[in-house]
């Protein structure tokens, strides 16, 4: 419909309005090329923001995970610590129990010794008794 209204014009008139024409259309064209190709770089850049929105949550994800790890490891090594402690006076007051026995079974043992002395002296009178008993026989 435009061409057919240019067609009826003079050409002096026809001439610079085909070819401003011409020119609107080419800008047109590279104005929709550059909003095709902006288009996909918006489309490109939503995607990159996405990407990179997601790889903050899974960071702040893994902080507050990092921080929970960190909160167990503490209350893990506060336990560990108090067990070693509570074994280290086990340790010990298994260790002065040992020496009660040991100082017990000592006290336990002198009498025995003194007896086995005691014994040992009286086989000896006996035997000694004996021997006098035998010599006075032999003086009678």
């Amino acid at each position: 419909s435009v061409l057919l209204a240019l067609q009826n014009l003079d050409a002096k008139y026809r001439d610079p309005l085909v070819a401003e024409l011409l020119s609107m259309s080419r800008e047109l064209r590279a104005a929709k090329d550059r909003a095709l190709t902006q288009s996909r770089r918006n489309s490109q850049l939503q995607k990159e923001a996405d990407d990179q929105a997601k790889l903050f949550q899974t960071l702040v994800d893994l902080q507050q995970q990092n921080q929970w790890f960190e909160e167990r490891r503490r209350k893990v090594d506060d336990t560990n610590k108090l067990l070693l402690e509570n074994e280290q006076m086990q340790i010990e007051r298994l260790r002065m129990a040992a020496e009660d026995v040991a100082a017990a079974r000592h006290r336990l043992e002198q009498p025995n010794e003194i007896k086995k002395v005691l014994v040992a002296k009286r086989q000896q009178m006996l035997e000694r008794i004996h021997v006098l008993e035998e010599e006075l026989k032999h003086l009678d």
